[in-house]
């Protein structure tokens, strides 16, 4: 017979990987899965580096990896997307629907950004990318996929405090 108590107190079981995690966790360290809500301001997370790149955005802030994946999170919800595949910490955000974008071209609206996060020593780096071309829509569904990135890169920018 399996034993399913936790190896120690203060530890419960993720839902989704059933591995044993301490209880305070708001993401499973095993899988990446959200365990609960964590509300963050914005003023507790200080940019160190930002540099722009042609797919996307890196960025380095004070704060640790958790924060900043539930801050990009809820950002990108608030622009319109979800989550469509991954984690918080490591995923893709979709807005718009593939299938009006295949029968309308680029009249319809589709953008994906691919989000991963890591830490190390009290910082958390982003990379924040492109999830698509903009090849489906031809040369007006790639200029509005750069458009977009530009748009989302430079919004997200302005969340951070600076030092």
């Amino acid at each position: 017979m399996n034993d399913v108590t936790p190896k120690s107190s203060g530890q419960i079981f993720c839902p989704s990987c059933a591995k044993p995690v301490n209880q305070e966790a708001v993401i499973c360290p095993n899988c990446g899965v959200q365990l609960k809500e964590l509300k963050v301001s914005s003023g507790s997370m200080e940019l160190q580096s930002f540099d722009k790149n042609s797919t996307g955005a890196h960025f380095m802030v004070k704060t640790d990896g958790n924060t900043l994946a539930q801050h990009v999170r809820d950002f990108l919800k608030s622009e319109g997307y979800e989550l469509e595949n991954g984690s918080i910490l490591k995923g893709g955000y979709t807005k718009g629907n593939l299938g009006k974008r295949v029968m309308l071209g680029p009249l319809a609206n589709l953008y994906k950004f691919n989000v991963e996060i890591t830490e190390k020593d009290g910082i958390a780096n982003l990379i924040f990318s492109k999830g698509m071309s903009g090849f489906s829509g031809g040369l007006i569904g790639v200029s509005k996929m750069n458009k977009e990135t530009e748009r989302m890169r430079m919004k997200l920018y302005n969340t951070f405090s600076k030092k």
